[in-house]
């Protein structure tokens, strides 16, 4: 007959593992929680911003010029830093990009929020289609994204603190259960 644990030893474990399982549960519902709102923070800031570009550009002089919607919307968004753009004109020529950046070739529309990974960097954006003329081959295609690393350098100290007190709770858990079972079944 092999060893069996203890009755103390059983309890203890139980509690440890059903703490550790709530706990666990609840760092999960965090993490995805802020993520989601850092998302949401996202898409409205650069929403915003699509909408601010597209009434510049309904204000401009008709044909539109290269040079001059470039320098506008760039000018307009200096000093935001972790914003880069790109601005397609009719058939889809590059008018200007954010120097060093690796745009994907198509966003979904401007509702849909994309995702994506270049130069060692995650990149949140969005794409809007601004009327340059009057058919629909004038119309210019302004993409905004945003560097997120500000928000993985947060994520990523928040999860290793939030993993270390869930260990640190889980020990403690177990500690306690045992001591209480211990107590509880001192008069057995």
């Amino acid at each position: 007959m092999g060893s069996r644990l203890t009755l103390t030893a059983r309890l203890t474990l139980l509690f440890t593992l059903g703490s550790a399982v709530v706990l666990l549960t609840l760092g999960w519902l965090v993490m995805t929680a802020i993520a989601s709102h850092f998302d949401e923070l996202d898409r409205d800031e650069l929403s915003g911003k699509l909408d601010y570009a597209a009434q510049l550009v309904a204000t401009m002089d008709r044909p539109l010029n290269q040079d001059l919607v470039a320098k506008a919307i760039a000018s307009t968004f200096a000093g935001h830093h972790e914003l880069v753009m790109q601005i397609r004109g009719p058939s889809g020529a590059l008018w200007f990009a954010s120097p060093d950046v690796e745009f994907p070739a198509s966003l979904p529309a401007a509702s849909d929020f994309s995702r994506w990974r270049a130069g060692g960097h995650t990149f949140h954006g969005l794409e809007k289609t601004l009327r340059a003329g009057t058919t629909a081959e004038d119309a210019l295609t302004l993409v905004l994204a945003l560097d997120t690393a500000h928000h993985e350098q947060f994520l990523h100290s928040f999860r290793m603190t939030l993993w270390l007190f869930i260990a640190c709770a889980v020990i403690l858990m177990g500690l306690l259960g045992w001591v209480s079972a211990r107590r509880g079944l001192a008069p057995l």
